[in-house]
């Protein structure tokens, strides 16, 4: 058995979450030669691209093109995930006589057609995205657009909104498991009262951040070591993702805690996540325990 030590490059993988028109496909585009595909229009984007998909099918089978032409495009862009999953959903219902229109019946009900949908993205992760990452070393970014979803805290006892893609959960978790990093793009906004009010408003000057961690109103998560808050410009994140695998430093031990605290609130497991707790103050000021509690959870959340 071969022990392998140090970083291993690889091209990237990207999840980027957020509103409609807040610069998501802009971002891409301004990657390395990128190539978009997916049910989006696109014609306003000076891109390379392929036709805009209609089916389930045709995706699948413009992946299937992408393995095999190995076309010179350093990225693939699916613009959005989620209208592919909206396809995906189409078909399984057409293919169900009995579905009645609705995914909850389809299948026989009881969450099957959710579950040949969590297959069948799986295929696209595993079949086609990995493959094209790996074997022709193309970066890939999936965009995906966001929606307000309530959360149950059962550690706090309280409920509150939070921002995550629209996608089922399920699929949800097909890629954000499997992604290095997952973006979620704003707007900054302040808080200003109103004097002659109780009403609170919300103001911004069109300035727009991408978030890289996790935080209790919006998803996130990252492996190259990225501050939690940067400019929503492709630019900043590729030299920081080039920096993270030149550089030589050893990350710091307040740095390493603070991923390693990030990235396993992506785990559904409690008991798991108070072990984890309890191993990071075992460690200490250990900078190798805590570079090895790191990448124990960075495995358990792929």
């Amino acid at each position: 058995m071969q022990v392998i030590s140090g970083k291993k490059f690889k091209p990237f993988n990207v999840l980027i979450v957020g509103t409609q028109g807040i610069g998501k496909s802009s971002w891409a585009a301004a990657a390395p030669s990128p190539l978009f595909l997916g049910a989006e229009e696109l014609d306003e984007l000076e891109v390379d691209r392929l036709p805009q998909v209609t089916t389930f099918d045709e995706f699948e089978e413009q992946l299937k093109w992408v393995l095999k032409d190995k076309p010179k495009n350093k990225t693939l862009v699916i613009d959005t995930i989620d209208s592919v999953e909206k396809l995906l959903h189409k078909k399984i219902i057409a293919d169900d006589s009995k579905s009645g229109g609705s995914m909850a019946k389809a299948l026989g009900g009881y969450g099957k057609a959710y579950e040949a949908a969590e297959s069948a993205m799986i295929r696209v992760r595993d079949e086609y995205l990995r493959k094209i990452r790996d074997e022709l070393g193309m970066n890939i970014i999936i965009l995906a657009h966001c929606k307000k979803v309530t959360v149950a805290d059962t550690i706090l006892g309280i409920q509150y909104d939070s921002y995550d893609a629209i996608l089922h959960q399920k699929v949800n978790n097909v890629f954000s498991d499997w992604v290095s990093m997952i973006g979620f793009a704003s707007y900054v906004a302040h808080q200003v009262d109103d004097s002659n009010s109780s009403k609170v408003f919300a103001l911004g000057h069109g300035e727009r951040v991408l978030l890289t961690e996790k935080r209790p109103g919006h998803p996130g998560k990252n492996r190259f070591n990225l501050p939690y808050e940067m400019p929503l410009d492709f630019s900043v994140f590729y030299s920081k993702f080039k920096a993270f695998y030149e550089s030589g430093e050893v990350v710091s031990n307040e740095d390493l805690v603070r991923q390693i605290m990030s990235a396993s609130e992506n785990l559904k497991d409690l008991s798991l996540r108070e072990k984890i707790v309890v191993q990071v103050a075992a460690a200490k000021n250990d900078n190798k325990k805590l570079t090895r509690v790191l990448g124990r959870v960075q495995e358990l959340t792929q």
